[in-house]
């Protein structure tokens, strides 16, 4: 499986009194955080899915990019696209938001490191999402703004 790394950044203001240490792996903010980018890289891999499987479309597509084409409307004034392919769209749409109506969470978390000088934490966790089971691996920094700054492995 190709391993996708993805980023993301939330305001220090969020983590009142972490600033001044190494972040935790099982902390609600670091895990609010990696499920976040953990869910967005999912869906756009859906998305993708999708649009090849029920959709006949050949086009890659994130989720966000999906639904503002389907805000956008048919037509050439408007996305540019027809009906029938709006249509197709609102179907990828559609299956994609039923899947994550599955509650996904984070479950086994580990500390696999710890760096006080550089307030870094290597973590390892298993995201379950429905009947899947995705191993993953995350890194929790804090950045020089005092942000929590996370990387997901293994999506």
């Amino acid at each position: 499986m190709k391993q996708v790394i993805v980023w993301s950044v939330i305001m220090g203001s969020l983590l009142t009194g972490c600033s001044s240490s190494v972040p935790e792996c099982a902390d609600s903010d670091a895990k609010a955080l990696v499920l976040d980018i953990s869910t967005k890289a999912l869906r756009d891999k859906l998305v993708g899915k999708y649009m090849f499987e029920y959709a006949s479309l050949r086009a890659n597509f994130s989720y966000d990019r999906l639904t503002e084409i389907i805000e956008q409307g048919a037509g050439e004034d408007k996305s540019g696209y027809s009906e029938y392919t709006i249509n197709e769209l609102k179907s990828v749409k559609a299956r994609v938001d039923k899947r994550f109506e599955e509650e996904i969470f984070l479950e086994t978390i580990r500390t696999d490191s710890k760096d006080e000088t550089l307030k870094k934490s290597l973590c390892s966790a298993v995201l379950k999402f429905g009947t899947k089971e995705i191993p993953i691996r995350y890194k929790l920094e804090m950045t020089s703004e005092d942000e929590l700054y996370a990387t997901v492995y293994g999506l």
